[in-house]
């Protein structure tokens, strides 16, 4: 009997050492990875084709699809699927079936069926779904782009959910339909699945980015994403913004290092200027992001490691709020109090987002 109830307690400090720091249901703020980030990876709407995780997959080409693009999705390179699936040369065809070593987390395909309405075109069919024009042409070489007809099938492939999000109304009086969640990725560590509900755009911008940092920096600890949205948006605690879905929380990139996923605070003498840069340079560049709010003195030291980076004065100008005053209403990247351990990034409205403001 004394040995059982030795071993009953040992169990039990494994349980309790296993939970995650807001215990079984998850506190505000300190949950861990949960079961929803992963399954929301792995969701599939009937049509397209899942993400994947790292390790083996399969992958199905589609049109306009290139080796070079496929191990671009993968991180893997193109010789490496050549010798995996025993190709002499670059040659696809669609429907092909290729077997992938995958060594990052690709995000979740779907293809649509759109049914062509009067007054579409090409160009409003690619801003709906936020694909390239080029892209969509590929996919229906059988169409004439210039004698698009009412009833005519559009087939998009389109990354994440086949629904597409919707935000409405203002960042702080606002709702979210069809939310995509941010699942695991490279690069990154979400600390609430419930929390962490965005836009496709806002999803697709913070994976691609952060997963460019990653490669630009593997031996860099992960960026600890914090609240996006709840699934359904609205209001959350304890924030005025957050309920459209077009605003996330995440940790600078802080030297040596992150002690768990929790925010640390940032000052000029522990962040890491060059990492931290490189992810909003890639961010930036996307053309998305409305704002980036950061503390005033963080600015400073970002505003000068761009300026030594050769970055021209328009575009100090036009990224940076700083050297003008903290009050003054310029800038993607701004100070707004409160923001030295943790950045705020708001991207813009997407064009499916008709009521968004």
């Amino acid at each position: 009997m004394r040995t059982r109830r030795l071993l009953m307690t040992f169990l039990a400090g494994l349980l309790v050492w296993a939970l995650p720091l807001g215990g079984a249901h998850g506190e505000p703020g300190k949950q861990g990875k949960g079961a929803a980030s992963a399954k929301a990876e792995k969701r599939q709407g009937g049509k397209g084709q899942r993400g994947g995780g790292v390790g083996r997959v399969k992958h199905a080409v589609i049109p306009g699809e290139t080796l070079q693009s496929i191990a671009s999705r993968y991180g893997v390179k193109v010789s490496e699927i050549q010798r995996w699936n025993k190709l002499d040369g670059s040659m696809l065809r669609v429907g092909q079936t290729l077997t992938i070593q995958a060594r990052k987390q690709a995000r979740e395909r779907t293809a649509v069926k759109h049914a062509v309405k009067k007054g579409e075109t090409f160009g409003s069919i690619a801003k709906k779904y936020e694909v390239d024009v080029s892209d969509l042409v590929a996919w229906n070489r059988r169409l004439d782009p210039k004698k698009l007809r009412p009833g005519q099938t559009v087939t998009v492939y389109r990354l994440g959910p086949e629904q597409v999000s919707s935000s409405g109304g203002t960042a702080n009086s606002g709702r979210l339909g069809g939310a995509e969640q941010l699942g695991e990725g490279p690069g990154y560590v979400v600390r609430s699945a419930s929390r962490a509900w965005g836009t496709n755009l806002l999803v697709g911008v913070l994976r691609e980015s952060i997963g460019r940092s990653h490669r630009k920096f593997p031996g860099a600890h992960d960026i600890v994403i914090g609240d996006l949205s709840y699934e359904r948006g609205g209001f959350m605690a304890p924030h005025k913004s957050h309920q459209s879905g077009r605003d996330v929380d995440a940790s600078y990139y802080i030297k040596g290092g992150i002690d768990g996923a929790r925010f640390v605070r940032a000052t000029p003498a522990n962040l890491d200027v060059g990492k931290t840069w490189f992810l909003f340079e890639q961010l930036i560049a996307t053309g998305k992001i409305q704002y980036i709010f950061v503390d005033y003195n963080l600015q400073k030291v970002l505003y000068e490691h761009a300026k030594k980076q050769g970055k021209s004065r328009a575009y100090l100008d036009q990224v940076f709020q700083y050297p003008r005053p903290r009050g003054a209403s310029v800038g993607i990247i701004r100070w707004s109090r409160g923001h030295d351990d943790h950045w705020h990034m708001r991207v813009v409205c997407s064009g499916s987002d008709a009521g968004c403001r």
